[in-house]
């Protein structure tokens, strides 16, 4: 940490500091590379000229005014390609282990029983308990206390693109009350024409370059979350124009069907609908038809190893 102060001549000049520092850690997890700021003093109060440095892999520019008494306290931040992952760390690494992605934006924060931000953020390359969430934006607003263990997000108007489709919702998460060291979290989220195929290739669940359009909605939540077992919510999607090797599995069935293959099929329409709890995802129904082939199946997808423990029934005939 370098530091050095001064003033004009004048006895009237006000004073400034500048101040830069390396290898800035919290509790020994590694924050920013470098920062350096400029500070003004005048009238008990703090002008914040400038900060400027490097935060979490990315940027971080702000300059505000603090008062050293009993008014304002306000900053407005600017971010740039910030690695959310490593920026949550000193705050919750349970979150900061769930989530991924870099973000930029800025956010207006005052400080008075705890720092209160608001502010727009947007997101690239995201991805939430290894779901991606491609590009996405949304206004923020929070509160942070000053011990950094007690937090509040809000995310409520969440809008972004992914596999060629739209996705939009909203998502509150903050620290849990009931689990030290864990997060609760509320979330509704819409998908219009999405392409599934292209988002299981990208989690690996998937190695083809088949496609399949989903539409429809889902709800995720849960209080003390550490992990996906502690996830819990319910999903709802409509199926269009689905290439059967998007379907993870389904083409092997072609050793049961005969002279039918499955390879190369579309199915013009299908439908699923299941919930989640317990780190598994339960199918109730999943549906696909085509005029030559219909599949029926349920059961269950094991959310941490990706296991499926499926029933499915193929009905091969002319629906036409």
């Amino acid at each position: 940490l370098d530091w050095n102060a001064g003033a004009e001549s004048s006895a009237e000049a006000e004073p400034t500091l500048q101040i830069s520092g390396k290898d800035i850690a919290i509790d020994g997890r590694a924050l920013a590379r470098q920062l350096s700021m400029r500070l003004g003093l005048s009238d008990n109060v703090v002008e914040i000229e400038r900060v400027h440095g490097s935060l979490a892999g990315g940027s971080v520019r702000a300059n505000g005014s603090w008062s050293l008494g009993t008014g304002e306290r306000r900053v407005q931040v600017s971010l740039a390609e910030i690695d959310v992952a490593k920026a949550l760390l000193p705050i919750s690494r349970s979150l900061a282990s769930r989530v991924d992605g870099k973000i930029s934006g800025v956010l207006q924060a005052t400080l008075g029983d705890r720092l209160r931000f608001r502010g727009a953020v947007n997101a690239r390359k995201s991805s939430f308990f290894a779901i991606p969430t491609g590009t996405v934006h949304s206004g923020i607003h929070g509160s942070l206390a000053r011990d950094l263990r007690h937090w509040e997000v809000n995310l409520p108007s969440l809008q972004g693109t992914v596999g060629g489709g739209r996705i939009a919702g909203s998502a509150r998460l903050s620290s849990s009350a009931i689990r030290s060291g864990a997060f609760d979290l509320s979330s509704r989220w819409d998908a219009r024409r999405v392409d599934f195929g292209e988002l299981l290739a990208s989690v690996g669940s998937s190695t083809s370059v088949a496609h399949g359009r989903m539409t429809g909605e889902m709800s995720l939540g849960g209080r003390g979350i550490r992990s996906v077992s502690d996830l819990a919510g319910r999903f709802h999607a409509r199926l269009g124009a689905t290439q059967s090797a998007a379907v993870p599995g389904l083409v092997k069935a072609d050793q049961f069907l005969g002279v039918l293959t499955l390879q190369g099929l579309q199915f013009d329409e299908g439908s699923i609908d299941g919930v989640i709890g317990a780190g598994a995802a339960t199918i109730d129904e999943f549906t696909l038809s085509s005029p030559r082939v219909r599949v029926w199946s349920d059961g269950k997808i094991y959310l941490a190893s990706q296991r499926m423990d499926l029933d499915v029934i193929i009905s091969t005939s002319n629906f036409g």
